[in-house]
């Protein structure tokens, strides 16, 4: 594989039925993409995808060790890694990140959660090119609850997820781009499944978000998209600047949406308030 921008790394220990998902032919662009497999030896994935891609298996409970085994593989300068089994503890990053840190590779970690039947949380943690290190588990029983409507919550996880890679990392425009994670809903790439959602649910999602506290990333993106309540032309308006941000440009970038953080809060009460009411 040649001519290669990025590497994707997808760590499967268990849940081979999302990797067949996740994967499907319909979702990828393939330019630009060395795509490597490390899958439980016991649960092989079977893919049809249209690229060509290396599938290794090895056979470790240690979460640790399909990292570890997949570097030597990485030839990119950047490296996505995919972790599709929703059973894992973030006490074992550390190890991960110093092999990161040592080949010098910008790294982004998007732990791919599912909604069960116990309305389990679907966690982000990623590192970005200053090398701090966030982690975030956003979701709470009601925003679920919102966006259940539109059936299988997993299923739009994986269209959003696949989505992110076709659409951002390629682009000539940001060539060293290398930033991924935000939330499911935040992070809607070609308002997949955004336009399904009636207005008044987008804009109570923003409101209950706003609850969260979570790191300035995340909110100069959602007070933007909020920001005069036209969530769909502010999203295309931002996305390509703030879902893109490289360490030259992140922090100008913050702090030019500091000031509609602070415009739009008004706005934000208001929503609160209205759907309080209800």
């Amino acid at each position: 594989m040649t001519d290669t921008k990025i590497t994707v790394v997808v760590i499967n220990k268990a849940l081979s039925e999302y990797a067949d998902r996740l994967f499907d032919n319909r979702s990828w662009d393939v330019t630009g993409i060395d795509l490597i497999f490390v899958s439980h030896k016991d649960y092989p994935v079977n893919l049809y995808v249209p690229m060509n891609y290396d599938e290794y298996f090895i056979k470790s409970d240690n979460l640790v060790d399909y990292y570890n085994f997949a570097i030597p593989y990485i030839k990119t300068e950047y490296v996505l890694f995919l972790q599709i089994d929703s059973l894992l503890c973030d006490n074992f990053f550390t190890p991960i990140f110093k092999k990161i840190e040592e080949k010098k590779l910008d790294f982004a970690y998007v732990k791919q959660g599912y909604v069960d039947g116990n309305m389990n949380c679907n966690n982000v943690l990623y590192q970005c090119n200053d090398g701090r290190i966030h982690f975030s588990s956003i979701w709470r029983r009601e925003q679920l609850e919102i966006i259940d409507v539109l059936g299988n919550f997993s299923e739009a996880c994986i269209l959003l997820r696949s989505s992110i890679i076709k659409r951002r990392f390629f682009d000539e425009t940001y060539p060293n781009v290398f930033f991924v994670a935000k939330y499911v809903l935040l992070d809607m790439p070609g308002n997949a499944v955004f336009e399904e959602l009636p207005d008044s649910w987008i804009q109570y999602f923003f409101a209950l978000a706003h609850e969260q506290g979570e790191t300035y990333e995340y909110e100069s993106v959602r007070f933007s998209l909020a920001y005069g309540l036209d969530f769909k032309r502010k999203y295309f308006e931002v996305q390509r600047q703030l879902h893109v941000i490289t360490t030259s440009r992140g922090y100008r970038l913050l702090e030019r949406f500091r000031s509609i953080k602070k415009r739009c809060q008004n706005n934000i009460d208001s929503l609160k308030r209205c759907f309080e009411r209800r």
